[in-house]
């Protein structure tokens, strides 16, 4: 429930993705799939590889927590929409097997990457 509040999940589920910051319906359904990734991902029991590094949800969390340190709703809106467009556009360009595996490792990427990102903008 956090992870949906903190991304507007029913926002984006309530309005066709032409009147959200979404652009069609593929990006619709990377959305569904981040936020599924991410629930997975801070539930996880034991450790998970993302990116060649062993996590646990705590790390997760934790990472989540400095993206959205005071977690307010729509907190994680930007960070879940870049992750939709980097994804979409590498399933564009690659023949991606595991789409949550390459989900999940975007989203480990993106929680160091996105706060840098942001500063330079």
């Amino acid at each position: 429930m956090l992870v949906h509040w903190l991304c507007e999940y029913d926002f984006y589920l309530k309005y066709a993705p032409e009147k959200t910051q979404l652009k069609d319906e593929e990006h619709l359904k990377a959305y569904k799939l981040f936020v599924e990734c991410l629930c997975s991902m801070m539930t996880s029991s034991g450790e998970q590889k993302y990116c060649d590094e062993i996590v646990t949800s705590a790390d997760v969390r934790d990472a989540m927590q400095r993206l959205a340190p005071n977690f307010v709703c729509g907190e994680l809106d930007e960070f879940a929409m870049e992750t939709v467009n980097i994804f979409c556009d590498a399933m564009d360009c690659h023949n991606i097997q595991n789409v949550k595996g390459y989900m999940k490792s975007i989203i480990w990427n993106g929680f160091s990457e996105f706060p840098v990102n942001q500063e330079t903008y």
